[in-house]
């Protein structure tokens, strides 16, 4: 740690008897972030032929909405009560990964490896099993993405955890325009992001041994952005989503309780609850249902109602870990 930071914290330790949020220790809950990064890593490097066949229902195009749900090899897509629509398969030689989002167009954005070992984000348009743009994230072994996000003008936000950043692809281009960097800098883990009505970019920051969890923002997808106040210290954190007031949601990634939800600006909870072991989160765009997925293939896709937080049953079984809602809340 800089000296300047430690100073600081020292400061801030002597005249508040705490450490800030952002450099406070972490709790003693396991680090699902961190081990479900691990985990797709080794999975990627084991399933690298799939064999899926690519298909779609003609009852796709009449259907309002579709949830996407994906892990490594296809992306198959449901009506909201969980009618089976089709599937994406992944290009042969690849990996889809954990980040899926939907744009405005309702167009698809699923980020993975490409048959060329690059870490890439595939765009479909929707009902198209082939994919209509490639957006390059990197060729190094640390550019990989989890969280993808998707703002009303088309920019696309990606997670890097171990670049320790966010990427920004600029409406149209397919190589990062700009990146974001996190407060904390060191270790802090970005994991998922979602962006809010007003434009502002939420990345969920998994923590480490030395910062405990916390969001970051970013007004109108813009930097330097700074810490929110929301406590989860003592929760977790893997998945995040913004409803249609502009609430937060926040999955533990396992464990229990595995959900939190915040009001904007409060640091505590008004609710904590559900059985689920949720992984990756996304709302319908009424903010009625919470879809979410498993935390990489270790439980069921599902969905739950909202805000009262009750399960109303899963989606798929087995093989998911990435969802996404289309057409989706907030684009």
């Amino acid at each position: 740690m800089p000296a300047i930071r430690l100073l600081a914290v020292c400061a801030a330790f002597l005249l508040f008897g705490v450490l800030p949020p952002a450099v406070a220790q972490s709790s003693s809950r396991p680090n699902a972030a961190k081990a479900a990064i691990e985990r797709y890593l080794a999975a990627v490097r084991q399933h690298r032929h799939g064999t899926a066949v690519s298909w779609i229902s003609p009852q796709l195009a009449t259907t309002k909405e579709l949830v996407y749900v994906a892990w490594l090899t296809t992306m198959n897509i449901y009506s909201a009560s969980g009618k089976s629509l089709g599937v994406i398969a992944v290009p042969y030689g690849g990996n889809f990964g954990n980040g899926v989002a939907v744009d405005a167009r309702e167009n698809v954005y699923v980020d993975g490896i490409s048959p060329q070992n690059q870490w890439v984000i595939y765009e479909y348009a929707r009902g198209g099993t082939q994919a209509k743009r490639t957006l390059l994230l990197g060729t190094g072994g640390a550019d990989f993405s989890q969280g993808v996000a998707v703002a009303k003008d088309g920019t696309v936000y990606a997670a890097q955890p171990y670049d320790n950043r966010t990427a920004v692809f600029a409406p149209g281009s397919i190589n990062p325009t700009r990146y974001l960097e996190n407060i904390p800098p060191d270790n802090a883990i970005p994991f998922s992001v979602t962006v809010d009505s007003s434009g502002t970019l939420l990345v969920l920051l998994s923590g480490s041994p030395y910062y405990s969890p916390a969001i970051m923002e970013y007004p109108h997808g813009r930097g330097p952005g700074y810490v929110g106040p929301y406590n989860l210290a003592d929760f977790g954190g893997f998945g995040i989503a913004a409803d249609a007031g502009n609430h937060i949601v926040v999955s533990a990634g396992g464990g229990d309780p595995a959900l939190a939800i915040f009001l904007r600006n409060d640091p505590t909870p008004i609710e904590v609850g559900s059985s689920v072991r949720a992984g990756f989160l996304a709302f319908n765009r009424k903010s009625s249902r919470l879809y979410y997925g498993s935390v990489n293939d270790d439980g069921p896709a599902g969905v739950i109602a909202y805000p009262s937080l009750r399960s109303i049953g899963p989606i798929q079984t087995t093989d998911n870990a990435a969802v996404a809602v289309s057409p989706a809340v907030n684009v």
